[in-house]
């Protein structure tokens, strides 16, 4: 009530001006009401900001967790290369082992007539002859083991014969059709225990023994007659 009563006495004696009042009162609310739209506004540019940054953060945990994982598959992938490299290395090892004890056994069986011919030759005064074969075979001829007739004749064939293998380590080195070159005894005469000459000719296909072989030969040929004898 007394602001009012000033306000009349002044506007009385010309010192207080109603529209300069009023433009001051309308002037402070625009100011109030700037201030509220500006600090409306910093607030929504903090929110934008706090979340862009917050985006910011998850895709740069997102990016650190994928490259950790690219790493340890990378880790992983190198460890089965090398796995697979060496297992490479020994299969192309095992492979290489088998072709060439395969060439040395091959080798050693592909013989001539006159190979045999010359192993041969220093058994002839033990009673020791042979007959060539038209297919590379020998017909091995023992005199002299029976003591009642020396002229008697002990007699067997060998041959070399091929045979087929199977062998996991031959498919490693690209070869389906190996075959083997192998020593086979037939026509023993008398006939001997089958076990006897079996054992004889493993012995020879696995050590390449001929002059072994034919001595057991010559033994067995010896045993049986001494058994069919009863002594």
């Amino acid at each position: 009530m007394k602001m009012r009563e000033l306000q009349s006495i002044q506007f009385q004696r010309g010192v207080y001006d109603y529209d300069s009042a009023a433009d001051n009162c309308d002037n402070g609310d625009d100011g109030k009401t700037d201030d509220k739209n500006s600090n409306t506004r910093r607030e929504e540019r903090m929110n934008r900001h706090a979340a862009k940054k917050k985006e910011l953060e998850e895709r740069r945990i997102k990016v650190e967790r994928d490259m950790a994982n690219l790493h340890l598959e990378q880790k992983d992938l190198q460890r089965k290369v090398e796995v697979l490299r060496k297992e490479e290395k020994e299969v192309f090892a095992r492979a290489e082992t088998v072709r060439k004890t395969k060439e040395r056994i091959t080798k050693s069986k592909r013989l001539t007539v006159e190979d045999l011919t010359i192993a041969v030759v220093k058994y002839k005064e033990l009673g020791l002859d042979f007959i060539k074969g038209n297919d590379q075979s020998l017909q091995f001829n023992f005199t002299k083991l029976d003591d009642e007739d020396e002229d008697r004749v002990f007699a067997f064939t060998l041959q070399v014969v091929q045979v087929h293998i199977d062998d996991d380590a031959d498919d490693a080195d690209g070869d389906d059709n190996d075959v083997e070159d192998v020593y086979e005894v037939e026509d023993c005469m008398p006939e001997l225990d089958v076990n006897v000459v079996l054992g004889l000719v493993e012995e020879l296909n696995r050590s390449d023994q001929f002059p072994t072989f034919i001595r057991g030969m010559r033994k067995a040929f010896r045993d049986s007659l001494l058994i069919w004898r009863g002594e």
